[in-house]
């Protein structure tokens, strides 16, 4: 997991997850998705879910997928699956990127923090 906009990023071990300190629109971290099989898959995440987490826009090598994600929650949850759709992905690894794009008014911020991304074969 890398941060392009060079935002901290650390695993959370007790959640399960990783955790971006993000504070802006457009702070944002990239998963590296490996794909043996090239076809069509379908793509889940799965976040945590928390007072102070923003919301986010997904996107597989540069394009939007899925509806942006509010992770704001009154107390500590779970999304459970989300789906983005259903990628054509060649072979190869391929960049997934998780960017912050605001925050609910309820949202006392705007970190993110990600459970696992679930790539199935429909």
């Amino acid at each position: 997991v890398v941060s392009p906009s060079g935002t901290p990023v650390k695993p959370l071990d007790d959640l399960g997850s990783v955790f971006l300190k993000a504070s802006k629109p457009g702070e944002a971290m990239t998963f590296a998705l490996p794909v043996r099989t090239p076809g069509i898959y379908e793509l889940f995440a799965d976040f945590v879910m928390f007072p102070s987490y923003g919301t986010v826009q997904l996107s597989l090598d540069g394009t939007p997928v899925g509806e942006p994600f509010d992770a704001y929650a009154p107390e500590l949850d779970v999304s459970g699956p989300i789906p983005l759709g259903k990628p054509d992905l060649a072979r190869g690894v391929h960049d997934l990127t998780v960017t912050v794009t605001g925050k609910n008014p309820r949202s006392s911020g705007m970190f993110v923090s990600v459970r696992r991304f679930v790539l199935r074969r429909p």
